[in-house]
């Protein structure tokens, strides 16, 4: 109740809502999607499937041709990328989005299990014990940055794995990881390619898309 009310206020306000893991229909999307939902996070996951007579979220995804479909961290194992690929192929490079993913696994206050990962982590009193399902365990410091951020992949190793698993070029590239998902909240006029008066921030890369240089504003950001 109230979910449309909710909609109008945000567009309003400019506040862009995406759907997510939702068992929705195709009809029920389609009647909301003017009210200001302009994509879907993390396509394909926890969402209600694709079915000839019930298309569903995803099928609603794919049939929107004014929709962005997100995807977080593309490892291959929670999308198999000839999943991703035929959402690729569905919506071209100009409706995709590849974003990142969060490390909260590593502030966990309850046992929690990994079925994609097949690791359980269980909260410790100096940190996180990972619990490998083949019966290997170890301690995870998660006050440290460096300790918990390979707990989830890296944004530019997952543009990385996008490179060599579907048929993308730099252009793609650029647009899928930069100027699509400024478009799509709106910050576009500030952020998302290089341009006069835009925020100088820039990821430097070498040929390989190994990251060299962050700089964040116009400063190299150390």
């Amino acid at each position: 109740d109230g979910a449309k009310e909710v909609a109008e206020f945000c567009k309003d306000k400019g506040i862009q809502l995406s759907i997510g893991h939702t068992g929705s229909t195709f009809d029920k999307i389609k009647e909301m999607k003017d009210y200001g939902f302009g994509g879907f996070t993390h396509t394909f996951s926890g969402m209600r499937g694709m079915h000839h007579r019930e298309l569903g979220v995803v099928g609603a995804a794919l049939y929107f041709e004014d929709m962005y479909c997100e995807f977080a961290k593309q490892t291959g194992l929670t999308v198999k990328h000839e999943a991703f690929d035929i959402a690729l192929r569905v919506k071209t490079s100009d409706k995709i989005i590849l974003s990142t993913d969060c490390c909260g696994l590593a502030m966990t206050d309850k046992p929690w299990h990994h079925y994609v990962r097949k690791i359980t982590l269980i909260p410790q009193e100096n940190g996180v014990m990972i619990k490998h399902d083949d019966g290997r365990e170890e301690i995870l410091d998660n006050s440290k940055y460096e300790n918990v951020r390979d707990l989830e992949m890296s944004y530019i190793d997952s543009v990385k794995n996008v490179i060599k698993h579907s048929n993308v070029d730099i252009f793609d590239i650029m647009k899928m990881a930069s100027i699509n998902p400024a478009k799509y909240i709106n910050v576009y006029d500030k952020k998302g390619s290089i341009d006069i008066k835009k925020d100088a921030d820039l990821l430097v890369i070498d040929k390989e898309f190994n990251l060299i240089e962050t700089i964040v504003r116009g400063s190299i950001y150390n």
